[in-house]
């Protein structure tokens, strides 16, 4: 959730946090720098963030997740890992989306007067 100038935005994400633990959400929106990723969370966000901006080319995208996971000093096991979950979105995954696809769609619905339910459809 956030407050603009321009009205309040609440993702559904951020609503589904919320009733999960509203601590989550304040430290998400007031805190971020004192999130401690663990080994898995940084496999999982380089991978997310390499098949978002590459996902039409796989060379690209092999590239990129290997240059990612050096500056991340992954361990070799980790690097392998984030290989493996690209080949596989492209041995498996890419015949559902077309060229001209769109994998993300960001969306601004207004609830009220100042009050909007923002968010983005993500395919990856």
């Amino acid at each position: 959730m956030a407050n603009h100038e321009n009205g309040i935005f609440v993702s559904a994400s951020a609503i589904r946090d919320y009733l999960k633990c509203s601590q989550q959400v304040y430290y998400r929106i007031f805190e971020p720098e004192l999130k401690i990723s663990s080994r898995e969370m940084i496999m999982g966000e380089i991978t997310h963030k390499v098949l978002e901006k590459a996902w039409q080319n796989k060379d690209v995208a092999l590239n990129l997740g290997m240059s990612l996971a050096r500056k991340e000093n992954l361990d070799p096991i980790a690097i392998q890992s984030i290989e493996h979950f690209i080949h596989t979105f492209f041995e498996r995954f890419t015949i559902i989306i077309n060229h001209d696809d769109k994998v993300e769609k960001f969306f601004k619905v207004k609830l009220y007067d100042d009050v909007f339910l923002v968010g983005k459809f993500d395919r990856i």
